[in-house]
């Protein structure tokens, strides 16, 4: 899933109702990954936090960033 924000800004995203573990990749508006977070199915007591302004998230089933060879730094192509 993608989420586009209209401006770049600090974001904690968090478990609700999500049954699958994912991984949250935040993405700055240069398009470059900030972070990365394994993220555990239905546990609100951990906010997981973009590591600077982040105007884009993704979130895949966990180990799919790894599993690519994708981690911060790395730049997304967003697009056609």
């Amino acid at each position: 899933m993608l989420f586009i924000f209209k401006e770049p800004q600090e974001l904690n995203f968090w478990m609700r109702n999500t049954l699958i573990p994912l991984d949250i990749a935040f993405i700055g508006a240069d398009s470059v990954i900030l972070n990365i977070h394994q993220a555990r199915p239905l546990d609100e007591s951990v906010q997981y936090r973009s590591a600077g302004a982040a105007k884009y998230v993704i979130e895949t089933n966990q180990g799919w960033f790894s599993r690519h060879g994708i981690r911060p730094g790395d730049k997304v192509i967003l697009g056609r």
